[in-house]
């Protein structure tokens, strides 16, 4: 293991780190065992018992442990983690924080005592009432990484290069002093409380062979049994066949009350890789219905958590006993199934779904609930969802076993199968497989089963429920976007006469509110990949810079409740970032000679900023505007030529010459046009 991951785990107090993700990947490779007998109880007598799942709350505080538990999260969530290190020094109190495996691919949000908070360039929060006392790094957790320096400048004995954290997500906080006054505004809890708001979790996606942040819940199921810090199955014995199609499952839109809509099976997974895989089996087949199987070929196999009609019927004549009981009525599991999820309209909080009941079997039987806790779900609808498949199988019409003859082993690795039992007035119904086993010894396959049906996959607008109110904040009304949003593009000087591009927003204060802070974030134009912006102490502007010179940005610009509730976005597009707004004058003793075939036109760049020549050739019609660019950006310096080589073919042609400066700006005319007839 390389030293600095060593140095890291020493700090973060995790003995036997390879023994630990070795006995995870043996167990994991039982799993291909497991599944060919009977996927319950494989996997059961295979990982052991199920532990206590991670609840919201449980990775959402700071912890302070001489020993950490190691955790790792996919999906989008919102944790924090436990100290590394702590220490005072200068006035200054010096944190380091492992929140988790990595990687993540961004950190999206930073709260500090639950209060949003943005970061300027050195990672400092600028806004009252911090005021720059608030410093944070963060680190992504890669394969290799950049031990914190800022921490080491100050513990150089007991912090160095060795403590890069490789494959850890972590974050460094230096909390400064502050006068007695302030103190408590700055600090209500004495020690910063810090959380964050990342996608975690890079999984792979065998639709498209490339591996990246996806909340897909059966995509991460695969990542988790793959992974060395999950099961730790290898790579070939999955059919990735199947899981493409189960992703593809997972991704579909479904509708929702109220015109909105619901991807089938996204959420988030947390665990701590101390839990036995058989805990996070059964919680990612409780979240996507899914049932992972060993196919004929030897591949890990998976039932996506859809409707699919059986293909193989099991007829009366290949029965050889069978045990049914009817669960419909007074014998049903349960009339109540109640389900708490992860909701990120609440911060990302424990919340309990709408209980789903059948109100005539409760006023008649009494109330037998079966209680859910799945936090991998992120929405109602979803947890609707999967109530009523519970609910669906707690009541279905029938459940039992059934042994049968040789014909049964039709079923091996299916999901669902069509049943004639005569005696019962069973008239190849679809049943699910529940368990699936065959005995060599009496030549017989033995199968749990129970009733099913298409109906138990839809959830009718009237079955949807009323999902949980968010918790209140100061206001019930909802904000206004940002008015009057203008965006101007201007330069500034950095040293001598070196000027750099900078893009600046200002908007209108909210009318009658001084509770509101203001969000800003800039982007490359139409990419999407948004960074904050430093907005003023009065939140009515906001700055950007150290941008791409002569590219085009977007910005946008929202308002805040105090418990980090956003506006609408205000939205200006395709703003230039120019760091040198001047026009370079036209190119000089422009030509274009001909030798034979080939036309070599040359100009000379004006002695002023021109940067780039390039050449443009059209034919003897078109226009300077209609041309080909020939010679793309030619880099020049001041009254430096430049010529380029074209061999256009037979015909008459134009040629012009049109100059650039570094930020792109184009000359206000072109040299040119010369005609060149070839041969």
């Amino acid at each position: 293991m390389p030293q600095a991951v060593v140095g890291f785990i020493a700090a973060i107090g995790v003995p036997g780190l390879v023994g630990a993700a070795g006995s995870l990947t043996f167990a994991g490779n039982l799993l291909a065992g497991a599944i060919g007998l009977g996927i319950s109880a494989g996997i059961n007598a295979l990982f052991g018992q199920k532990a206590s799942t991670l609840k919201p709350q449980d990775v959402k505080s700071t912890l302070r442990q001489s020993v950490l538990v190691r955790r790792k999260h996919y999906g989008r969530v919102m944790t924090s983690g436990g100290y590394v290190f702590y220490r005072s020094r200068r006035g200054g109190l010096y944190m380091v924080i492992y929140i988790g495996q990595g990687p993540t691919a961004a950190f999206r949000e930073h709260y500090i005592d639950d209060r949003p908070v943005t970061l300027d360039a050195q990672g400092f929060i600028q806004a009252k009432p911090f005021n720059g006392k608030i410093q944070i790094e963060t680190r992504r957790g890669l394969p290799t990484e950049t031990y914190f320096s800022s921490i080491a400048a100050i513990f150089p004995a007991i912090w160095g290069p060795s403590h890069r954290g490789d494959g850890c997500i972590s974050v460094a906080i230096l909390a400064k002093g502050v006068k007695q006054e302030k103190f408590n505004s700055v600090y209500p809890n004495r020690i910063p409380q810090y959380k964050g708001l990342r996608d975690d979790g890079i999984v792979y996606d065998p639709r498209t062979g490339v591996s990246g942040w996806n909340p897909n819940l059966n995509l991460i199921y695969l990542d988790y049994l793959r992974n060395s810090d999950g099961a730790g199955i290898a790579w070939d014995y999955f059919d990735e066949d199947d899981f493409a199609v189960a992703a593809d499952v997972a991704d579909e839109i479904l509708p929702t009350n109220g015109g909105g809509t619901v991807r089938r099976y996204h959420g988030q997974l947390s665990y701590d890789l101390t839990t036995e895989p058989a805990d996070i089996i059964e919680r990612m087949e409780t979240a996507t219905d899914s049932r992972i199987y060993l196919k004929a070929n030897g591949k890990i196999g998976i039932h996506p958590g859809i409707w699919v009609e059986p293909t193989i019927r099991i007829h009366d004549g290949c029965i050889v006993s069978y045990e049914m009981s009817d669960s419909s009525g007074p014998l049903r599991e349960a009339n109540e199934v109640t389900l708490q999820y992860t909701n990120p309209l609440a911060g990302y909080s424990e919340a309990a779904c709408d209980p789903w009941r059948d109100e005539a079997d409760i006023s008649a039987q009494g109330t037998r609930t079966i209680p859910i806790e799945a936090y991998e779900i992120q929405n109602h609808h979803h947890g609707r969802r999967v109530q009523k498949l519970k609910a669906e199988r707690a009541a279905a019409r029938w459940q039992g076993k059934i042994v049968t003859d040789l014909w049964g082993i039709q079923a091996r690795g299916e999901r669902r199968i069509y049943l004639e039992i005569a005696e019962l007035g069973i008239d190849f119904e679809p049943f699910e497989i529940e368990d699936y086993q065959e005995d060599d010894d009496t030549m017989t396959v033995m199968m749990q089963v129970r009733s099913c049906r298409p109906s138990m996959y839809i959830v009718t607008s009237a079955e949807e429920g009323t999902p949980p109110p968010v918790p209140p904040s100061t206001e019930d009304e909802d904000l206004d976007p940002p008015a009057n949003l203008v965006v101007i593009g201007s330069q500034r000087n950095v040293s001598g006469s070196n000027k750099v591009a900078v893009i600046t927003a200002t908007w209108s204060a909210y009318p009658d509110r001084d509770d509101l802070r203001a969000y800003a974030q800039i982007s490359l134009a139409d990419q999407n990949k948004w960074k904050p912006m430093t907005v003023a102490e009065d939140n009515l502007s906001a700055e950007a810079i150290g941008l791409v010179d002569g590219a085009l940005y977007d910005v946008a610009v929202e308002w805040r409740k105090v418990g980090g509730t956003p506006s609408e976005q205000s939205l200006v597009e395709n703003i230039a970032a120019v760091a040198d707004p001047v026009k370079p004058g036209t190119p000089q003793a422009f030509q274009a000679p001909k030798s034979g075939l080939t036309v070599t036109p040359s100009a000379r760049a004006a002695n002023d900023n021109s940067a780039y020549i390039s050449f443009r050739r059209g034919t003897s019609t078109q226009t300077f505007a209609q041309a080909a660019d020939i010679s793309g950006d030619l880099r020049v310096t001041a009254n430096e030529v430049r010529a380029f080589a074209d061999t256009p073919g037979n015909g008459t042609w134009r040629y012009w010459a049109i100059s650039k400066n570094g930020s792109g700006v184009l000359a206000d005319t072109p040299a040119g046009p010369i005609t060149v007839t070839v041969p």
